[in-house]
């Protein structure tokens, strides 16, 4: 962990988001008509929530008070925009070439496509509409959302607030979680920004935690400092509890494992590897190629979909009830996202710097 004057820059959660961004891209990936890893969406989902409210913290939350929203807005967006409107511009392109094949309703595809370039598909309990055209890009909805909230949300968590406060809003969101009925469980619990809100509040509350423990300095010994083997003993023991939670989730009711029951093993995760980076240095997280794969998850993310989709559809018939085959057409699939993610991640940035001279 490095301190420079935008704060503190954790390389291993950077290069975390490409490892759980392949646990979302292997629960959208259908293995003889069934997803082939079903928890690692909304695993992957609640750290990407929990890490945006963690990094904005550490990007902002020093100059939160001066924060100018215009700018700060304006700048969060120029981020992900223009992949968005890349990728819904495929799939709406698809459309037009294809509707009468696909069988689509106009009007409402009309509707879904102004939700989507103003980004506000996750406001409507419409599966249809929230999971239209890129099918991922839903994740966008809340996310602007919460960059709008970001300055008063990181205002109003302190310390003395939260003592009262926490308690709160952890039994709004258990009661909301029981009395929503199951079939809207997706639409509102998983989607809806009223209740992912809870997941980026987390990730402020968790930089406020790493803070208070920094400014108390509570020190590892000296000699476990110089210890090697430290933080590549703590990134195991992280994929440890990981892996308890996989083995776990099934047997979790889907109100809870939908969303907060990654929590608390979510914000170990992000607290462990920063801490043992500050205090030891990193391990294989903060290797050179974990970091580019990282850098990049974004643009992975936003075409993973659309890849998927292409290759299981043009393959279908040659994979059918062949394990190696769809072994293989997996893996070429996974490369092919990797490295147009990795392009795109150029292209994208320096479509940004262009678009905002």
């Amino acid at each position: 962990m490095r301190v420079n004057s935008a704060g503190l820059q954790i390389d291993s959660l950077a290069s975390l988001r490409f490892l759980f961004f392949l646990g979302i891209f292997f629960s959208h990936y259908k293995w003889n008509g069934e997803f082939f890893f079903p928890i690692g969406g909304p695993m992957g989902v609640s750290f990407f929530f929990i890490l945006s409210g963690f990094s904005l913290s550490i990007g902002y939350g020093s100059r939160v008070n001066v924060l100018d929203v215009k700018i700060f807005m304006k700048k969060r967006i120029m981020k992900i925009y223009p992949m968005h409107i890349i990728t819904l511009g495929y799939r709406f392109i698809t459309f037009l070439l294809f509707p009468l094949i696909l069988g689509e309703d106009i009007c409402k595809k009309l509707i879904a496509l102004i939700l989507n370039i103003f980004l506000l598909q996750a406001w409507w309990p419409d599966i249809d509409l929230i999971f239209s055209y890129n099918t991922i890009a839903w994740f966008l909805s809340p996310i602007v959302f919460f960059y709008l909230l970001f300055p008063y949300l990181f205002s109003f968590v302190d310390n003395h607030r939260l003592l009262f406060w926490g308690p709160c809003f952890i039994m709004l969101y258990c009661l909301g979680a029981y009395i929503i009925p199951r079939t809207m469980l997706q639409t509102i619990l998983y989607v809806s920004p009223l209740f992912r809100v809870f997941d980026f509040v987390l990730g402020i509350v968790t930089y406020k935690f790493l803070m208070c423990v920094l400014l108390k300095d509570y020190s590892l010994p000296i000699k476990m400092r110089k210890e090697p083997l430290i933080p590549y003993l703590i990134e195991m023991g992280i994929g440890i509890i990981i892996l308890m939670i996989i083995l776990i989730s099934p047997y979790v009711d889907l109100r809870w494992r939908i969303a907060s029951f990654f929590w608390l093993p979510l914000v170990v995760t992000i607290l462990s590897l920063s801490l043992s980076e500050l205090y030891t240095g990193g391990g294989w997280l903060s290797k050179a190629l974990f970091k580019r794969l990282g850098s990049a998850s974004y643009e992975m993310y936003m075409i993973h979909a659309i890849i998927i989709s292409l290759f299981q559809h043009g393959f279908d018939k040659y994979t059918q009830g062949r394990n190696n085959s769809q072994l293989m057409v997996m893996a070429i699939c996974f490369i092919c996202v990797v490295v147009i993610g990795l392009a795109l991640h150029i292209i994208n940035n320096k479509l940004v710097k262009w678009i905002s001279r």
